[in-house]
C-alpha cells in the first residue's frame, strides 16, 4: 500500500512538471506588407497565431480607422517538432488607406479559447505620389486599345494613370518632384496588368543624364503579386528603385523604363489546338517633370563644399602616443544621408611640425548597398616630439528638412610624440633613389671594316641603262614582297596572339590612349575598355548592362568575385572623376592615369 502511494505521488509531480510544455501559451505575430505603401494601392495586414494544442481561434479584432478592408482570406498549418504539434492560423486582410502619411493600426487582439491575446498597434507610412502619366504610351496591339479605367481617381495625389492598358501598364513613380541640388530623389519602376503577360524583356533602362544615379535595388527575376488597386484586383511586378543626385539646377524629364512583353491576346478563347493567342507589346513608363533648384547662397559657410542630406561626423587616430618620424593615420567618419559621392575630404590641421601625405576615401554602404556613410583616412608624420593637439574638424553641409546650412565638428585629438633615433630618411616614404648610370657616358664602337665599292664598266650607255631598270625592278619587287610578307605574317601574328592573349586589344588600347584630350573623351575611352573587358570575360556585349545584371551573369558563369569587385570599382572611379564636383580638369586627368593604372593590374589578375 506504500509502495502505491509513493507511485501516484511521483506520477503527480512528472505531470505538474509536464503541464507548462504541453500547454505553452499561444503567440500572435503582425505585419505589413508594402510598408511604406503607396497611396492608392493597397497592402496586405497578416495576424499570425501560433498554438500547440487544438483549441478554438476566433476572427482577430482591430481598428483602422484610416483604412478601408476591401477583403479577407483564413488558411491553417500544422508542424511537428520533437512530438510536439503546432498550429499556425493566419488571418490576412487586404486594406486600402483612405489617406497619406503616418496612419495607425490600433486595439489589435484575437480571442483564443477564453484567453484576449493583444498585439502592439502598427504604424504605417503612405507615400503621396505625383500623377503625371498622361504620356504614357499605348500599345496598338492591345485589344480595342481600351484598358481599365478607374472612376475613383485622386489626380492630385496618385502616380498610378487614370486608365491601364489591357496588356500591361510601365509606371515610373518617384518620393518628390522638387528638390535642391545634391537631394536625392526616389525613383521606382513598377509593372501592372491584369493577369495576361506571360514574358517580360527589359528593352531600355534609363540612364538619368543630368544625375548622379545610386542603384539601390533591381530584380533579377521580374515576379507578379495580386494587389487592389483603387478597388480592382490587378498584379504588380517591381523592376528596379534608384536614388538619383541632381548635379545642375534646371528642369528635367524623368527617364523612361522600355518594356518588351508578350500576352494572352484572347484568355477566354483557345485555338483549335489549345493554346492561347500570343501578341507582343511595347510600352515605357510615363514621363515626369523633374525640377533640380539651386542651393541658396545667403548663409553658405566658408567652407561649405556641396554636401546636401543629414550628417554625424567623428575623427580617431590609430594610436595617441607615437615615436618621431613614425607615421599616423588619422580616420575621419561621415554618417547619415545624403550625396556622399561628391563629398571630398575635410581640410584637417596638423601641427606645422608634421608632414603631410594625400588624403584616401571609402564608401560604408548597408545590406541594402545604400550609401550610408564615407571614411577619410589621413597618413601624417610628425618630425618633432613633444606633445601636440590636432584640432576640431569641421564640416558643414544643407540640411534640406529645414532649409539651413549647419556646422558639425569633432572633438580635438591630443597626441604625444616621444624622441627617437629614426633619422628623415628612414621614413620618408616617397624618397627615391639616386640615378646610378652617368648620363655623360656613351658607347660607341669604331668602324673597323672600310665599305665595299664595287666599279662596273660597260662599253655602252644602253647597257648600262638596262641594268639600272634591271636593279630598280628587283628592288620594287623585294620591296612589295616583303610588305606583302609582312601583312601576313602581322596578321597571322595577332590572331595568334589573341589566341594566347584574349586581351591583347585591351591592352594595346591602353597604350595608345592619348592623355592631352578633352577629358570626356578620355574617360570615354577608359570606359570602353573596361565594357571591352567585360564583354571578353562574358562572352557576350555587356554595353548597356546595369551593374546588378552585370554581378548576375557573373555569378551565373561562376566567375570569381575578385575580378568583379575590381571592375566595379572600376566603374565608380570613373564616374567619380566625371561628375565628382569641385575638380579641376589636372586633377580628372590624374584621376583618369590613375583608373588606366587599375585596368592594367586587373589585366594581370584575369
Amino acid at each position: 500500500m506504500e509502495k502505491t502511494g509513493k507511485f501516484i505521488l511521483q506520477n503527480i509531480i512528472i505531470a505538474i512538471c509536464y503541464i507548462p510544455l504541453a500547454f505553452s501559451a499561444p503567440s500572435i505575430t503582425t505585419f505589413i506588407k508594402p510598408n511604406p505603401a503607396v497611396e492608392g494601392e493597397s497592402l496586405q495586414f497578416t495576424i499570425s497565431v501560433s498554438t500547440d494544442q487544438s483549441v478554438p481561434i476566433f476572427e482577430p479584432e482591430f481598428t483602422a480607422n484610416e483604412f478601408h478592408v476591401l477583403g479577407s482570406s483564413y488558411g491553417a498549418e500544422f508542424s511537428q517538432i520533437n512530438n510536439k504539434v503546432e498550429k499556425k492560423t493566419r488571418f490576412s486582410f487586404v486594406l486600402m488607406p483612405t489617406k497619406s502619411g503616418n496612419l495607425t493600426i490600433r486595439n489589435i487582439k484575437v480571442k483564443v479559447a477564453n484567453d484576449i491575446i493583444t498585439s502592439p498597434d502598427i504604424n504605417v507610412v503612405v507615400q503621396k505620389s505625383n500623377n503625371n502619366s498622361d504620356d504614357e504610351d499605348t500599345n496598338p496591339a492591345s485589344p480595342n486599345n481600351f484598358g481599365k479605367t478607374n472612376n475613383n481617381d485622386n489626380k492630385n495625389n496618385s502616380h498610378l494613370p487614370n486608365r491601364f492598358n489591357s496588356d500591361f501598364t510601365v509606371v515610373a513613380s518617384v518620393n518628390k518632384t522638387k528638390a535642391y541640388v545634391g537631394e536625392p530623389i526616389n525613383v521606382e519602376y513598377n509593372i501592372y496588368d491584369f493577369g495576361a503577360i506571360r514574358q517580360t524583356i527589359i528593352q531600355k533602362w534609363p540612364s538619368f543624364n543630368g544625375f548622379w544615379k545610386e542603384e539601390l535595388d533591381i530584380t533579377k527575376r521580374i515576379t507578379y503579386n495580386e494587389v487592389y488597386v483603387k478597388g480592382d484586383l490587378m498584379r504588380k511586378a517591381f523592376i528596379s528603385r534608384y536614388a538619383i543626385y541632381g548635379l545642375r539646377p534646371g528642369k528635367f524629364n524623368l527617364d523612361k523604363l522600355e518594356v518588351k512583353g508578350m500576352y494572352v491576346y484572347n484568355p477566354g478563347g483557345m485555338s483549335g489546338f489549345g493554346i492561347f493567342d500570343m501578341k507582343s507589346g511595347l510600352h515605357a513608363s510615363q514621363s515626369i517633370p523633374l525640377e533640380i533648384v539651386p542651393l541658396p547662397t545667403v548663409g553658405a559657410p566658408a567652407n561649405f563644399a556641396g554636401a546636401v542630406g543629414g550628417f554625424q561626423i567623428s575623427a580617431k587616430i590609430n594610436s595617441t602616443v607615437v615615436e618621431q618620424n613614425t607615421p599616423i593615420t588619422l580616420s575621419l567618419e561621415l554618417l547619415g544621408n545624403g550625396n556622399f559621392h561628391s563629398i571630398e575630404a575635410p581640410e584637417v590641421k596638423f601641427p606645422s611640425d608634421f608632414e603631410i601625405y594625400d588624403s584616401s576615401s571609402e564608401f560604408i554602404k548597408n545590406n541594402s548597398q545604400i550609401t550610408t556613410g564615407k571614411t577619410f583616412n589621413y597618413i601624417a608624420i610628425p618630425r618633432a616630439a613633444g606633445k601636440f593637439e590636432i584640432p576640431s574638424i569641421s564640416f558643414s553641409y544643407f540640411d534640406v528638412n529645414v532649409e539651413k546650412y549647419k556646422t558639425i565638428e569633432t572633438k580635438s585629438i591630443q597626441l604625444e610624440v616621444t624622441p627617437s633615433d629614426k633619422s628623415f630618411s628612414d621614413t620618408n616614404i616617397y624618397l627615391q633613389k639616386n640615378a646610378k648610370n652617368n648620363p655623360n657616358q656613351t658607347n660607341s664602337t669604331p668602324l673597323t671594316q672600310p665599305m665595299r665599292t664595287f666599279d662596273y664598266k660597260y662599253e655602252s650607255s644602253f647597257a648600262k641603262k638596262s641594268f639600272l631598270i634591271f636593279i630598280t625592278l628587283i628592288i620594287v619587287n623585294f620591296i612589295l614582297a616583303l610588305f606583302i610578307y609582312g601583312q601576313f605574317v602581322s596578321n597571322t601574328f595577332s590572331k595568334a596572339r589573341l589566341k594566347l592573349d584574349p586581351y591583347a586589344k585591351p591592352k594595346q588600347k591602353i597604350k595608345s590612349i592619348r592623355k592631352d584630350q578633352k577629358i570626356e573623351t578620355l574617360l570615354s575611352q577608359i570606359e570602353d575598355i573596361i565594357i571591352d573587358i567585360s564583354d571578353i570575360k562574358l562572352g557576350y556585349p555587356t554595353r548597356g548592362l546595369t551593374i546588378s545584371q552585370l554581378e548576375t551573369s557573373w555569378h551565373e558563369y561562376g566567375f570569381s568575385n575578385a575580378v568583379l569587385t575590381e571592375i566595379k570599382k572600376i566603374h565608380q572611379e570613373i564616374a567619380e572623376a566625371r561628375y565628382a564636383k569641385n575638380q579641376t580638369l589636372n586633377s580628372q586627368k590624374v584621376n583618369a592615369e590613375r583608373i588606366l593604372t587599375s585596368i592594367s593590374q586587373l589585366l594581370t589578375k584575369i
